[in-house]
């Protein structure tokens, strides 16, 4: 009987000694560096906007690219044409009156 007094003993005491939970608080308002704290912080901002900055800046290159690539493209089809109308023995767009 004392074997089963000490197992309710060391039970009972374990049980009483039990850790407590700690309770977390939240604070409200604004001023807690709460909610929407890491979108206000001036780092967040910087980097954000250094990334929008980059963003654009590639696709104005991209843009930017292109318009050569067409730009050249319109060229060629303008000597093309050039040639015909000199092959054609017309030589007269070229000289001034």
């Amino acid at each position: 009987m004392s074997l089963l007094r000490n197992t309710a003993l060391r039970t009972g005491n374990s049980l009483r000694s039990a850790p407590t939970l700690a309770m977390r608080s939240y604070a409200t308002g604004p001023e807690s560096s709460g909610t929407g704290a890491t979108a206000n912080s001036k780092g967040f901002k910087q980097r954000e906007q250094g990334e929008e900055q980059k963003y654009i800046r590639e696709a104005e290159a991209e843009k930017l690219k292109k318009l050569r690539e067409t730009l050249a493209k319109q060229r060629s089809h303008l000597d093309d044409v050039e040639a015909a109308i000199n092959d054609l023995g017309g030589n007269s767009g070229n000289q001034k009156q």
